[in-house]
């Protein structure tokens, strides 16, 4: 229950850096000279902030997640290498394929190989949480709904 408590005060600190991210782009992700798209609509945003004395790094992805884009979200999943803790959200996501699942669990894996750390999954969508569970990835990561 304590746990919850602090997932729930992390999140709500989160929601207005995350509108702040966007903001500072200047322009929609539906416009192609923001300079977080990608040709194909993927967008994403990263920070890494300090929670409870942890480097948290959160990362927002969006757009398909595939083969096409596997370079940006490697780079995008760059700054968790630095944190203790990983947070991204997945909630403009509609499409992920395995390409981007080895992407999150080599996240998993790598912060493991550093002594542990959590991963957690906001905002899945329904088509997105059930390749999660298919693949039993859900066993692995935090998944916050």
């Amino acid at each position: 229950m304590e746990k919850a408590a602090e997932t729930d005060l992390t999140l709500g600190a989160l929601a207005a850096r995350c509108l702040s991210l966007e903001a500072s782009c200047g322009s929609s992700r539906k416009d192609a000279s923001c300079p977080h798209m990608s040709p194909s609509g993927f967008t994403g945003s990263e920070m890494i902030f300090e929670s409870s004395g942890r480097r948290v790094a959160r990362i927002a992805l969006s757009g398909e997640l595939d083969l096409s884009v596997k370079d940006r979200v490697v780079e995008m999943l760059r700054p968790s290498k630095d944190a203790d803790d990983v947070i991204v959200d997945l909630s403009e996501v509609p499409y992920i394929d395995s390409t981007a699942l080895g992407c999150l669990v080599h996240v998993k894996n790598d912060l493991i190989a550093r002594g542990g750390g959590t991963v957690q999954l906001l905002g899945l969508r329904p088509n997105v949480r059930r390749v999660f569970a298919l693949t039993k990835l859900d066993e692995l990561f935090e998944i916050i709904e």
